[in-house]
């Protein structure tokens, strides 16, 4: 057939237009795609881990491949290497995660009497106000309803016999079935990590099982979050050293936290300070729904999303440089890149945390470590350098973040006849710079 000079050029431009059409169509699919946010968030807690138990986290030389499906999901994914824990005990910790908040700002922290109040915005709170199904399975006593832990929860399948992952996890699975086609948030918190260190291998496959189960019940990476964390880090006691600082050094506070599932970057690794406060904004960030206000930790999400506009900032760039951790043994810390700065607990009946917090340095009430050269590490407490005259400095500084830190967590505290206090401009200067106000 023969086409006349019109003809032929007609039909040239028909099939430009066409393919152009196809093209636009193409690349519309996949930004919808990408823009749509999770159907299926999945927090796995494995409580008691520390970085240090993971090969991810650790030196190629060192490395024992006792974790490779969580290795696996963090070269896929987006890995914090100086994530901190907000305090030393699951119950504390647990409590700043799903809040967002400081522990003590919650509630005093004292195991007894501690709760977690009906009018504090938790994770499960907000997603059941927009139509989520949520559920908790764990065996921890310390996250047992009578601290308040249930609420939010349309399913709360604590149980503290049955507190392994090798038993939470198909009660996850079922759970998450008899939901199908239902957005679904569960958070499953595992001791197996802080019973013994061996655990970590039994657990990345028991993950490994979870996560093939979900794939063929449809929730995969392209329309589910992961995040795996922990709350604290367990320290054997064959490795424990009596000191007054045990509770808040780095071993235990210092945590892994991943994230991975649809839209979020591959292979990423930052190294800017997060902490665990972090992850409920990030979460919320990432499903288009603004955090509650008062919510203290920061949205990683245009930081994580594979198409965000926003690029990778240095890691002295990152919103907040500073981590704050508190313990129910009266200890309070605060943590940069480069030092931690812990106050020692106030004898009974001397001066409260506010009053020691504006005291001179003292290496009998506070701790300075240099954590650029590899940390204090629990074998080795004595680089104390309250007393280095070089570091007065970086004393006055990191005391004055804590003290308006523990100021704001203390005003804030939903007790009785307790008024907030007037901070010093420059502290609060200071505090507002960390974006803690």
């Amino acid at each position: 057939m023969n086409f006349r000079p019109a003809q032929s050029r007609s039909l040239r431009i028909v099939v430009v237009l066409a393919i152009i059409l196809t093209g636009a169509i193409t690349v519309f699919t996949r930004m919808r795609r990408s823009s749509l946010p999770p159907r299926h968030i999945f927090l796995f807690c494995l409580s008691g881990l520390r970085t240090s138990d993971l090969d991810t986290y650790a030196p190629p030389s060192s490395r024992s491949s006792s974790s490779p499906v969580i290795d696996a999901i963090a070269g896929k994914g987006v890995l914090f290497e100086h994530d901190y824990a907000q305090s030393d005990s699951a119950l504390f910790s647990q409590a700043s995660v799903i809040s967002s908040r400081f522990s003590s700002e919650i509630a005093p922290i004292h195991r007894r009497g501690y709760v977690l109040a009906q009018s504090v915005p938790t994770l499960p709170r907000v997603l059941w106000a927009h139509d989520w199904q949520t559920a908790i399975f764990c065996g921890n006593r310390a996250l047992a309803s009578s601290h308040g832990f249930h609420a939010g929860f349309n399913t709360n399948g604590c149980d503290p016999a049955r507190g392994n992952f090798r038993d939470l996890l198909p009660r996850a699975l079922a759970w998450t079935r008899a939901h199908h086609g239902q957005r679904t948030m569960v958070l499953i918190q595992g001791n197996d990590c802080a019973e013994g260190g061996g655990e970590v291998s039994q657990v990345d496959s028991q993950i490994g099982t979870f996560l093939s189960q979900l794939a063929s019940e449809g929730m995969t990476r392209a329309n589910s979050l992961f995040v795996i964390y922990s709350d604290y880090g367990h320290q054997p006691s064959s490795r424990r050293v009596r000191t007054p600082w045990q509770n808040l050094l780095p071993d235990h506070l210092h945590v892994p936290l991943i994230v991975w599932g649809e839209g979020i970057q591959r292979g990423r690794r930052y190294r800017g300070v997060v902490q665990n406060l972090d992850i409920t904004p990030t979460v919320l960030g990432l499903l288009h729904l603004v955090p509650p206000a008062r919510m203290r930790g920061f949205n990683r999400g245009p930081w994580l999303e594979a198409d965000s506009p926003v690029s990778p900032p240095p890691a002295e760039a990152l919103p907040s440089t500073v981590a704050f951790s508190e313990s129910g043994g009266g200890l309070a810390a605060v943590i940069t890149r480069r030092h931690e700065l812990i106050a020692g607990k106030a004898p009974p009946g001397t001066l409260d945390m506010l009053e020691r917090l504006q005291e001179p340095p003292d290496p009998s009430r506070f701790a300075l470590f240099d954590l650029s050269a590899g940390g204090p590490g629990d074998a080795d407490v004595s680089g104390n350098l309250v007393s280095d005259s070089a570091q007065r400095a970086t004393f006055w500084r990191l005391q004055a973040l804590l003290l308006a830190q523990q100021r704001v967590a203390k005003a804030n505290q939903p007790v009785k006849n307790t008024a907030p206090r007037k901070l010093d401009p420059k502290l609060r200067r200071e505090l507002e710079i960390h974006g803690y106000w």
